[in-house]
């Protein structure tokens, strides 16, 4: 990597230190006000919390509230932006079976940004927002502000926006053009749809695709990608695209698909893979010229510390790769910038418990597409030694 670009790197990570910090200050629209004049009659007692991407958690539900005004500093306008809940119907059936490949990606920050923001409030807290933090910012945490509206938790869209500015590869628009070259893609199958507005149970497997060969895809609904044999589980005969990523319990709610993977993952084109915890994937199911689409996609997640650092010896920025040399001032740089994000617990907490990962949200569109043949992975270069391996670093470090 040229002395300029460390130059840009280590510049961008000085001014994200300069404007972050460990104390989240909200915007003054965000803010909460004054305390309200209390009523006399009591409010009905809140729910048992749970999170949005994982198994349900949260004890008690909270204390009875009043008829009129709220404490100081709760913010009326957060009202927790969560998926769609399930459809009334029950029982809906359905023999549909639908498969979708990405045809572009947005972080939601800069130029990218749609007009409606992705994420969810993954960990249901409003932070700054009237509300506190869900977990301990750790020392070197820096970089996170507050929550986006409504609570979205997206820490992902404001660290891209710093990577980007260091490395055009690290854009949306690059990701996007990468899927455009056949690069790479993240292919989606849903089974068991009625085809309706509402479906109580449909089957939402997410596949990941290797380099679309030998020609460019058409990105027409003809293209047949080819499936990673590691994304696919063991089956008993009856489905040879048995998924190993996958929600059987997946529903469509006015049209909107809603899914929960404990575990997906893909790899843009250049990247180490990303390995995302609890993601919540929806988006519209709309009919097109060329068949079955889903439009205004998007996924939350969990991107866990642990992961980010297994991942990075495959990670390379401007064609230099990231290994855990301490005399490597880009690898310290890039090392720092990450770990300043953390912004929430990969599991389900409490608000004494360490942030240890970093919330994604992600935007996307899809056009229909087939499975191909099922390949084995493609080999990947191991560019760091044992004794520089990053996944036996950590941000304690």
């Amino acid at each position: 990597m040229t002395s300029r670009l460390v130059g840009v790197v280590l510049s961008c990570f000085a001014i994200a230190v300069a404007c972050g910090g460990t104390v989240r200050q909200a915007p003054t629209e965000l803010q909460g006000g004054a305390a309200g004049q209390g009523g006399n009659n009591p409010g009905q007692s809140g729910a048992a919390g749970t999170t949005v991407g994982g198994a349900p958690h949260g004890g008690a539900g909270g204390a009875a509230g009043t008829e009129v005004g709220g404490a100081a500093g709760t913010s009326p306008s957060c009202v927790h932006a969560i998926p769609p809940q399930p459809p009334s119907v029950t029982n809906a059936g359905g023999d549909l079976e639908l498969v979708f490949a990405f045809t572009s990606i947005r972080f939601d920050s800069g130029a990218d940004a749609g007009a409606h923001p992705v994420g969810f409030d993954l960990d249901l807290t409003c932070t700054c927002q009237g509300e506190g933090d869900s977990c301990v910012l750790p020392s070197w945490a820096t970089a996170i502000g507050c929550d986006g509206p409504d609570g979205r938790d997206n820490a992902f869209a404001s660290m891209m926006a710093e990577f980007g500015a260091v490395a055009p590869e690290f854009s949306a628009e690059s990701w996007s053009a990468s899927i455009a070259a056949g690069s790479w893609s993240v292919l989606l199958r849903i089974r068991n749809y009625n085809g309706q507005a509402d479906d109580d149970e449909v089957e939402l497997a997410w596949y990941v695709p290797l380099r679309f060969q030998p020609d460019l895809p058409k990105l027409d609904g003809s293209d047949a990608w080819r499936i990673v044999g590691t994304c696919i589980a063991p089956g008993d005969g009856g489905d040879p695209y048995s998924p190993k990523y996958f929600d059987p319990k997946a529903y469509v709610s006015n049209g909107t698909l809603v899914a929960r993977l404990p575990k997906a993952v893909f790899r843009p084109s250049g990247w180490a893979s990303m390995i995302l915890t609890d993601a919540v994937v929806t988006g519209r199911l709309m009919q097109s010229a060329i068949g079955w689409e889903i439009q205004d996609g998007g996924i939350a997640a969990v991107w866990a510390l642990n992961d980010v650092f297994a991942g990075m010896k495959h990670m390379v920025i401007s064609a230099s790769e990231l290994c855990a040399d301490p005399n490597d001032q880009v690898y310290a740089a890039v090392k720092k910038m990450l770990c300043s994000h953390a912004d929430i617990y990969r599991l389900p907490g409490a608000p004494a418990t360490t942030c240890d990962s970093i919330s994604v949200g992600l935007g996307f569109e899809t056009v229909p597409a087939v499975l191909g043949e099922i390949r084995p992975p493609e080999a990947k270069p191991d560019l760091c030694g044992p004794q520089t391996d990053p996944a036996n670093d950590s941000c304690d470090k």
